[in-house]
């Protein structure tokens, strides 16, 4: 009898943790209110233009619910948030830090980078939770969310990332009869370089429109490179969502 083999799609083992050195990232973005200003605003929960860090501190975190708190209240709400991001020297990290309400808690470690945020005990967050490093906000959870929504992300020193999919939309239907318009791109730096941009897509729509990212050939970021998201709208609140796919390559392994 001729043996036979089973093989299994590479991303999946990639996902499961079967292939050592290798493994997968998304991010996902909103911003629900991009205006027509005549600058272009990132798709993240933080605001119109999301500033990334030019040096490393510890991390501010608060919420704008005194029902937040590890302390806990009456109802319930988020009480521990757990940190993802590079630290000084541009290494993967993570940090959980117990919040008290509005009252800000500094964290312990060192961060150049936060790449994403969430929940990981009590409830629903009540309030907006915002974490601050080097004076700039990186990281708006909102209220209820439980995790972060920043279309914004940091490659880590010693590692390629590749981009395999994404996925832009716009997410609220025409008004005044006038059809919503958004151009949209992805953007990157390489360290101390400057922001690139790359994909550009344009969408109008009457009612909901998305934009897949099929990455046949996938796109190359090396170590210590930013990518984030931008769109410039003919319609003030515009809401636009972005989603990111990535293979991680650890290049020490």
């Amino acid at each position: 009898m001729t043996p036979f083999q089973v093989t299994i799609d590479f991303l999946l083992a990639v996902a499961q943790g079967k292939i050592t050195g290798w493994s997968t990232v998304h991010v996902h973005g909103r911003n629900a209110d991009v205006d027509d200003s005549g600058n272009p605003e990132d798709i993240t929960g933080v605001g119109d233009t999301y500033a990334f860090p030019t040096v490393a501190t510890v991390i501010s975190a608060v919420s704008t619910d005194d029902t937040d708190t590890e302390a806990g209240s009456p109802g319930g709400g988020a009480e521990k948030i757990r940190y993802h991001g590079l630290d000084a020297d541009w290494k993967p990290q993570t940090e959980d830090i117990a919040l008290d309400g509005t009252t800000p808690v500094l964290g312990e470690k060192l961060f150049m980078r936060v790449n994403r945020s969430e929940v990981i005990s009590g409830s629903d967050n009540a309030g907006e939770i915002t974490g601050t490093v080097d004076g700039k906000i990186v990281s708006s959870i909102k209220a209820g969310v439980n995790i972060s929504l920043d279309a914004a992300y940091s490659v880590a020193d010693g590692h390629e990332a590749y981009l395999i999919e994404g996925q832009l939309s716009m997410n609220k239907a025409q008004t005044g009869g006038q059809a919503r318009e958004a151009d949209i791109t992805i953007q990157a730096r390489t360290f101390e370089g400057v922001f690139k941009s790359e994909q550009p897509i344009s969408l109008m729509q009457d009612g909901t429109s998305v934009a897949p990212i099929p990455a046949k050939v996938p796109v190359q970021y090396v170590g210590k490179t930013d990518i984030r998201v931008r769109a410039e709208v003919a319609n003030n609140n515009t809401d636009i969502s972005a989603f990111l796919s990535f293979l991680l390559k650890d290049l020490s392994v």
